[in-house]
């Protein structure tokens, strides 16, 4: 199961700034694992956490199967979580820094031509 928090630190929500908090939600979401979001930790994000759900129930490899995980060297700041299963992958890029990042991202052949 994965969480960003419990309940006993919920008092500190409000100091979260929106960016870092979506950042560590997507991350949860798409981490291996059961993501796990409390009542007071939902407060003004229900429609992104909505959003995050119906693309990991859309998509199997982001429920099931296997993770990488890689901080990417060209983005500093950027994290990738790599899933797999049953032939199918997806790559998540998630930025942990306070700026909007432009990012390249060189796919292996085996992954481009779904070998």
């Amino acid at each position: 199961m994965r969480y960003i928090s419990c309940h006993d630190d919920s008092w500190s929500y409000p100091s979260w700034l929106i960016d870092p908090y979506r950042a560590l939600a997507l991350l949860s979401f798409f981490a291996k694992g059961v993501p796990m979001i409390s009542l007071e930790e939902s407060t003004g994000h229900g429609f992104y956490l909505q959003r995050l759900n119906q693309v990991r129930n859309l998509l199997i490899e982001l429920r099931r199967g296997t993770a990488e995980y890689r901080a990417l060297e060209s983005a500093p700041g950027v994290f990738a979580v790599e899933r797999n299963y049953n032939g199918k992958t997806s790559v998540v890029l998630i930025n942990f820094s306070p700026r909007e990042k432009n990012v390249s991202l060189t796919v292996p052949d085996s992954l481009a031509k779904g070998d």
